[in-house]
């Protein structure tokens, strides 16, 4: 696909020593900006530790569906992301509710 371009001042001669475009500063969008640590550790704890020592009940994330219990700031936080925290932590359903300390 590369060769097929036209030739234009600066071509690279592959597409791997071409550089990205610089970005506009115009373009960004402050409403698309996610917070430090969004999902406040909610992906690592819905994963688990990982280190093999928990019980295999649920065969494949996509098995899965959560409910993510906790306090008014996470649920704020989270629940602005519900669809964003399903795809990234990779299971069915994702879902917060106030409550807890």
């Amino acid at each position: 696909m590369w060769q097929s371009l036209p030739a234009t001042e600066g071509k690279a001669a592959s597409v791997h020593l071409t550089q990205f475009p610089a970005v506009d500063a115009a373009w960004a969008d402050e409403k698309l900006v996610i917070p430090e640590d969004p999902d406040c550790g909610a992906r690592r704890d819905l994963q688990g530790p990982g280190d093999g020592t928990e019980e295999q009940v649920i065969g494949h994330p996509l098995d899965a569906a959560v409910t993510v219990t906790g306090p008014g700031k996470i649920v704020e936080l989270l629940s602005k992301y519900e669809e964003d925290m399903r795809a990234f932590c990779i299971i069915s359903g994702f879902r917060v509710q106030k409550g807890g300390s």
